[in-house]
C-alpha cells in the first residue's frame, strides 16, 4: 500500500469516526430528552398521587359526615316517633271516657 492509499484509509477512518461521534452525541441527546421526558412524567404522576390522595382523604371525610347525618337522622325519627305517640296519648286523653261522659 503506498502512501497515497495509506492517507486515504486513514481519512476514511478518520470520516468514520466523526460519524460515529455524531449519531453518538445524537443518541445522547435523545437520551437525555428521554430522561427530562421521564422526569416530567415522575413529576405528574407524583403530583396525581398527591391528588388522589387528598381525594381519599375528601372521600373519608364526607362519609363520616354521612354517617354523622344517618345517626341524627335516626334520633330524629325516633324523636319524631315518641312525639307523636305522645301527641296520640293527649288526643286519647282530651276523648271523653264514655258517650255521656263530657269535658265540658
Amino acid at each position: 500500500m503506498d502512501h497515497r492509499a495509506c492517507e486515504k484509509e486513514i481519512e476514511g477512518l478518520k470520516a468514520h469516526a466523526e460519524t460515529q461521534e455524531r449519531q453518538l452525541e445524537t443518541k445522547n441527546m435523545q437520551l437525555a430528552c428521554q430522561q427530562a421526558q421521564l422526569a416530567a412524567l415522575q413529576a405528574q404522576l407524583a403530583a396525581q398521587q398527591t391528588q388522589l390522595a387528598a381525594l381519599q382523604a375528601q372521600i373519608t371525610a364526607e362519609e363520616a359526615r354521612f354517617a354523622r347525618l344517618q345517626e341524627q337522622k335516626q334520633g330524629l325519627l325516633e324523636a319524631k316517633h315518641a312525639l307523636q305517640q305522645r301527641v296520640d296519648e293527649l288526643e286519647q286523653a282530651q276523648q271523653p271516657r264514655s258517650e255521656g261522659e263530657s269535658w265540658l
